[in-house]
């Protein structure tokens, strides 16, 4: 390789790793923060109200889902398209905006409802009126935005601020076992500190207006995050039901077992996160030049990323004991089977990311619906079942199938249904 060309590949890839880091120390605040407060928490309030919590954020996914329907992808390629051109970015950002908010809106009286028909959610209604601040804040990150742009920077720092402030607000409101009723509001607080703050920047950097938009212009971003918005409930549904499954099977103390080993993995599982986040914008770039060069970029990031998974993953199973006990103050042997289990799940999903992140560039995600769909049913049946026959360690076992059955999946659609994008070939 000539030096010239060397300098190339550098300078293309240069504002890849520094969107990466950014996102990078995004969500590595995302990752260090529970292992700050889980072992507060959970020797505050108990195992058994930390069930109850883990409960809530559960349920708090699904209203995430219909909060950010689909734009952290459809936006994100539009911003792509018109980054260069302020008034159509204005459009954008104003449209994109107030859709959220008004989804926001709708998640509030989902919440009203449960809260006034559901005895599990009555009996903890502080807790999930208090979470309405959690679903604000993420109607009002810009997080799309920012992707788009490629310019996550403008939003990391505030957002590791907001995360200190948070530790010192959860050790200051939360220091007996009824106060686990503020845990998922004062998560809530910090995201929409870090909304608002990202909002101002963008406003300010990009010289974009906000205003109320047209109703056709709300339409649209509906209709175009329509087939994102439901892939990704499937793909809650499969990635996120196992512990709404598992509660009707298990106490909350049971369920907190299970619980604190689900958050351990997801904390892992927000690095795929980072790294999917990071390339999405690089890839649908590559995609208009060259399918070539966008194989050559996965094969360059891609590889030593997931080598890396792989040995975390891997420590993380050695030292399950040590880690749960550094968590929790004691020893749960249903924890750290759990665990044992369910920390290969980020491995089988980061797997997937060439096939996925490849198929999202080039628009041609519309088969995976299937896929998701077959393998949220299989994995609501199995997970029923084995929750019934062996508790949280049956629902583990679940998780980690279905995992696979899509990961197995997405390479067998994007190999055989879309040959011209092939990613092994």
């Amino acid at each position: 390789m000539n030096v010239l060309l060397f300098k190339q590949m550098l300078n293309r890839d240069r504002k890849f790793y520094g969107n990466l880091v950014a996102l990078g120390v995004v969500q590595a605040t995302n990752f260090i923060i529970p292992l700050l407060t889980f072992p507060y928490l959970i020797r505050t309030i108990g195992l058994e109200k930390f069930g109850v919590v883990s409960y809530g954020l559960s349920v708090m996914t699904y209203l995430n889902v219909i909060v950010d329907f689909g734009f952290i992808v459809s936006a994100t390629r539009s911003v792509t398209l018109v980054k260069n051109d302020s008034q159509r970015l204005s459009d954008l950002y104003s449209s994109v905006t107030w859709t959220k908010l008004f989804l926001f809106i709708l998640s509030t009286i989902i919440i009203l409802l449960l809260t006034v028909f559901s005895d599990r959610f009555n009996k903890d209604q502080p807790l999930y009126f208090f979470s309405t601040i959690f679903v604000l804040g993420i109607a009002m990150m810009p997080t799309w935005l920012y992707q788009g742009m490629e310019q996550m920077r403008h939003i990391t720092y505030i957002n590791f601020a907001t995360k200190i402030i948070l530790i010192g607000a959860l050790f200051t409101a939360v220091t007996k076992e009824e106060d686990y009723i503020y845990v998922i509001g004062i998560y809530g607080v910090a995201n929409l500190i870090t909304g608002l703050y990202g909002n101002w920047q963008a406003i300010r950097l990009y010289q974009i207006r906000l205003f109320f938009p047209k109703l056709s212009q709300i339409k649209q971003q509906l209709s175009q995050g329509l087939n994102i918005f439901i892939t990704n409930l499937v793909i809650v549904l499969l990635n996120s039901s196992n512990l709404l499954i598992l509660a009707f099977f298990v106490n909350d103390k049971a369920l907190g077992s299970y619980g604190l080993s689900e958050k351990i993995v997801i904390a892992l599982w927000q690095v795929l996160t980072v790294f999917s986040q990071a390339i999405y914008p690089v890839l649908c770039r590559l995609a208009q030049n060259s399918h070539e060069q966008l194989k050559q970029f996965i094969a360059r990031t891609f590889l030593p990323f997931a080598l890396g998974i792989f040995i975390v993953c891997l420590v993380i199973y050695i030292k399950a004991e040590y880690i749960v006990r550094f968590l929790t103050g004691h020893i749960d042997p249903e924890a750290v089977r759990v665990l044992k289990i369910m920390i290969w799940v980020p491995f089988a999903v980061c797997l997937n990311i060439p096939a996925y992140q490849t198929q999202l560039a080039y628009s041609v995600t519309g088969t995976n619906t299937k896929l998701y769909a077959i393998a949220a049913v299989i994995n609501l049946a199995l997970c029923s079942f084995l929750s019934y026959t062996w508790g949280a360690i049956g629902a583990a076992i679940a998780m980690i199938c279905a995992q696979l059955i899509v990961t197995i999946g997405l390479y067998v659609i994007t190999e055989y249904n879309f040959k011209q994008y092939s990613v092994l070939r």
